[in-house]
């Protein structure tokens, strides 16, 4: 009997497990098929419903985004393309339903979806046509909207220039008047030049005027009717604008050039082509509505077709579900079948695998591992034997290949230790490369510490490169404001001396922006310095809020400050700087308002043991962001980036400083729209009442005071030497230190004034060089440093080198006469005493002594000019002071008048207005105040008259 190898168990063990496999397979294939047709159902019908829903979307959301680009788009080609692309996409549509009209849709569905894509059809190919008609009135409005434009900036050009030549006029008539006054003449013809000035050139310029801002009016009319949007909008444009075009037709003939009057009524013809504009812009409106109302229709369209797609697609789902229902049934006697064949395998493989696998081969296996492991323990063992035809021989030369496997095992180690030495040597390349790396950053950091000492060295460049600006726009505007101060103290018009006080306010801002960023430059430096007097807050808010009044009245805008009851009067504090910030943020809060109000309140807060003063400034203006509310304290920072409103971003990051020094803070509120809120606590320390400056102002007399003048511009040369005289001193200048040696060896002199930066000496060192040569002919003079250099240090440098004041540039002649009375008083028999200074006495009606000093200083002709002046202005002062109803306007009218009497030593008036000045409160002066001024100038006028007079006669 022929005993079975292995293999041929295993040939009969896996031919029976094909058979079943085999069963298996034939009952799947069956169940295939059925599933297939179920599925082929379901493909054919709810597919193409689900498919065609899609298209439909698609289409829908191109068409609708087309349509829009055609609502908005500007070009006729591109509205051409764009319609061209939405009846592809109609098409397109129209294709996806003729594909499959049989599965779908009955003859009653297909008749109503062809009717929709007619619709739609029709829709689309409306918009096109609406899309080309509002093209080509946009396009037409364009160009009508341009050329009215274009006639309006000619218009405005002919006007500014018949505004110029009819100014031109004026001012002629004005120097005119002007030389004549001076001049002494006078009779008809200046008041027919008056009255022409008048009647004529001031109407003119009135009219003219009138024209421009009708001019600008008729191309905001352009512009709104451009951006409108309703036909409300237009008819109030057309309104409008009917009533600019009848003004501008009207005063076009205050134009008196003939050939600018024809130019002007060419382009008032082009003008006149608005009321064209105005009808194609509603022309314009009517055909968006239009086309609104057909892009409407085209999406109902859409959206009925939709239903129609999704009703049919519902059916089609329907017949799905009931297909999925018996494949579900089909599915689950498959699964029957399967669990059957699949125990019956099981049970198959089971005996296959004990009997044949297990017994016949595992058993056997296991014996051979045995002899796996003696072969592993001694390498040495003998060969196997190969010989036989067997599974166990071909085991056995399995056992051959596994002993040589296992020498290149130990091989493949002997290669792993060699790699691990060479990973050893490349760790130590590695570590030699991160020592290299170290060192290179060690030279890093050095050149960042020589980067750093060279930034330090650019700070201090900063600094001298700021004091030197400091002193070269300090010394022409030195020049510039003693000028006006000079041109103040001479006869003026009315129209003069605005214009002469614009120009000083001008100066002065821009010492302003100067003095800003020096402070941040001393703040920056920490070297920002405050000092704690005794002083009257409640003034000096007084004084802050008429300085600032005048401004928010040009702005248009209410402005006020309230003072709380419990704010004590005296405080000590650094008034300069309180001051220097509540300027800035009231300042501030008037530039950025363009309507509304601005309100400062000064109020305590905080507990009574540590009481706090709160200065808070609240306005109605745009208001910030979060962020900028975060940056605007930051140097530079300015919140309205898109408007440039001025400044130089220093203001608030200077006043941040200044409270800090003081031991306060400062903060903000702001909401976009809302307006915004800055406040400031300063520790409320209370003071103890002071003189008042006003009290003790008298004029200052300096009568025979021998003054060296050593200065080498020329232009602060001449302006210090007009204050001197006005001062009644003698001068002598000196443009060099060396011609200043040789006037010091020659004379001596009682003041000597000293510029520091000469062109041949250094002013400090020059000071004690005149000293000495002053001591050679027996004087003793006080000497005083004037300079642009006003950073504290360079000024404690100026005292330490044997100044005895010190005058900054530029200095007006207020603070001028200030400085050298402190520095003269005790030194000069006529210099006032600046600690127990005199009023002027009542009792005397008119210095005559003094006067005539000014008649020996300036002259006669000189005197008689300004006796005239207040004759003629001091009667129109008084009626003007009856008329004023607010009593701030009547303070400062008694102020002028009281200045002009000390200037003509009137002291009986200048009491009087003292008097007033002092006693006027929150009530308005009445005619029982007003009755005794008006004697006393009454009085003095007469004791002009007769002082001048008698001048004459000597």
């Amino acid at each position: 009997m022929i005993r079975k190898g292995i293999g041929q168990k295993l040939f009969y063990s896996f031919l029976l497990m094909a058979v079943l496999s085999s069963i298996g397979s034939i009952v799947a294939v069956v169940g295939l098929f059925q599933l297939d047709e179920k599925e082929r159902r379901v493909s054919e019908i709810a597919i193409p419903s689900m498919a065609m829903a899609q298209d439909l979307f698609r289409v829908s959301l191109r068409v609708g985004s087309v349509s829009k680009l055609m609502l908005e788009t500007r070009e006729a080609q591109k509205a051409h393309a764009l319609g061209g692309a939405m009846m592809a996409e109609v098409a397109t549509l129209q294709s996806v339903i003729g594909d499959q009209p049989t599965l779908v849709f009955g003859p009653e569905d297909l008749a109503q979806a062809q009717a929709l894509l007619g619709q739609i059809d029709s829709r689309l190919n409306a918009t096109r046509t609406l899309t080309q008609q509002r093209i080509a009135h946009e396009q037409k409005l364009s160009g009508q909207a341009d050329a009215v434009k274009a006639a309006l900036s000619a218009l405005v050009e002919i006007v500014q220039l018949e505004a110029a030549n009819a100014e031109t006029v004026a001012a002629a008539n004005f120097a005119y008047v002007y030389e004549a006054t001076t001049g002494g003449a006078g009779g008809a013809g200046i008041h027919d030049t008056l009255d022409s000035i008048i009647e004529h050139d001031f109407d003119l310029l009135d009219r003219l005027s009138e024209l421009t801002h009708r001019l600008y009016l008729l191309r905001q009319d352009v512009e709104r009717l451009q951006s409108a949007t309703s036909l409300d909008e237009v008819d109030r444009v057309d309104r409008a604008s009917a009533g600019n075009l009848e003004a501008v037709a009207r005063r076009l003939r205050a134009v008196r050039d003939p050939a600018r009057t024809e130019t002007g009524l060419a382009q008032l013809k082009t003008v006149a082509s608005l009321r064209e504009a105005i009808d194609t812009k509603r022309a314009l409106l009517s055909i968006r509505g239009l086309l609104r109302d057909a892009v409407a229709a085209s999406d109902d369209a859409f959206g009925q077709l939709s239903d129609l797609i999704q009703a049919r697609a519902s059916g089609a789902g329907e017949a799905v579900d009931s297909a999925a229902g018996a494949l579900r049934s089909l599915i689950g006697d498959g699964l029957i079948v399967v669990a059957a064949g699949a125990v019956v395998s099981l049970i198959t493989l089971v005996s296959i695998m004990w009997f044949v696998v297990h017994r016949g081969i595992v058993s056997r296996l296991a014996r051979q591992v045995a002899a796996l492991r003696e072969i592993a323990v001694a390498e040495g063992s003998a060969a196997p034997e190969l010989s036989a035809k067997d599974e166990l021989a071909e085991m056995d030369r399995a056992i051959a290949r596994f002993r040589q496997s296992v020498a290149a095992r130990r091989a493949l180690e002997q290669e792993l230790v060699r790699t691990q030495a060479s990973l050893k040597v490349e760790v130590e390349h590695r570590t030699q490369e991160l020592r290299e790396t170290n060192t290179s950053l060690e030279s890093v950091n050095q050149a960042l510490e020589a980067a750093r000492l060279k930034a330090d060295e650019a700070n201090r460049a900063k600094s001298v490169f700021l004091a030197n600006m400091s002193h070269e726009i300090r010394t022409p505007m030195n020049g510039i404001i003693g000028t006006l101060e000079l041109l103040r103290h001479t006869p003026l018009s009315t129209a003069q001396s605005r214009y002469v006080d614009a120009s000083r306010e001008s100066s002065l801002a821009l010492i302003d922006i100067l003095n800003d960023i020096l402070d941040f430059s001393k703040i920056e430096a920490s070297s920002v310095t405050v000092s704690e007097v005794s002083f009257n807050v409640a003034a000096l808010v007084q004084q802050v809020s008429r300085f600032l009044e005048p401004r928010a009245e040009q702005a248009g805008i209410a402005f006020s400050f309230e003072v709380a009851a419990d704010v004590p009067t005296w405080i000590v504090a650094d008034p300069g700087r309180v001051r220097q910030v509540l300027t800035n943020l009231i300042g501030n809060a008037i530039k950025f308002t363009p309507e509304g109000f601005v309100r400062g309140q000064l109020g305590v807060v905080g507990p009574a043991a540590s009481p706090c003063l709160r200065f808070e400034v609240v306005d109605s203006g745009a208001g910030m962001t979060a962020d900028d509310v975060s940056h605007v304290f930051e140097p530079f920072y300015q919140a309205d980036q898109h408007h440039v409103v001025g400044g130089t971003g220093l203001g608030l990051t200077i006043c941040q400083r200044i409270v800090g020094a003081m031991g306060g803070e400062i903060r903000v509120e702001s909401e976009i729209g809302r307006g915004s809120r800055f406040w400031f606590d300063l520790p409320l320390k209370r003071g103890t009442p002071q003189a008042s400056a006003a009290d003790t102002r008298v004029p200052v007399r300096l009568a025979g005071c021998r003054v060296l003048l050593v200065e080498d511009n020329p232009i602060n040369r001449l302006v210090t030497e007009e204050y001197l005289r006005l001062l009644e001193c003698t001068v002598v200048s000196a443009a060099t230190g060396h011609a200043a040696r040789a006037d010091a060896r020659r004379q001596g002199f009682d003041l000597l004034l000293v510029d520091i930066s000469l062109p041949d000496a250094d002013g400090r060192v020059l000071c004690g060089e005149l000293k000495q040569d002053q001591q050679t002919v027996g004087a003793s003079p006080r000497v005083i440093a004037v300079s642009a250099h006003v950073f504290p240090q360079e000024v404690e440098g100026f005292m330490a080198a044997g100044f005895d004041g010190y005058l900054p540039k530029p200095v007006s002649f207020e603070a001028f006469g200030r400085v050298i009375a402190e520095v003269m008083a005790n030194h000069f028999v006529n210099a006032p005493a600046t600690d127990t200074p005199a009023l002027p006495s009542a009792d005397v009606l008119l210095d005559a002594e003094a006067l005539g000093a000014d008649v020996e200083c300036i002259g006669l002709a000189a005197v008689e000019k300004m006796v005239a002046l207040f004759l003629a202005n001091a009667p129109k002062v008084v009626e003007a002071l009856r008329s004023a109803g607010a009593a701030d306007v009547q303070r400062g009218i008694v102020h002028k008048l009281k200045g002009s009497a000390g200037s003509l030593y009137l002291m009986a008036l200048y009491a009087v207005c003292d008097t007033l000045e002092n006693a006027t409160g929150e009530a308005a002066l009445d005619a029982a105040a007003i009755d005794p001024l008006e004697d006393q100038v009454r009085a003095a006028s007469a004791a002009l008259d007769a002082f001048v007079a008698a001048a004459r006669r000597a």
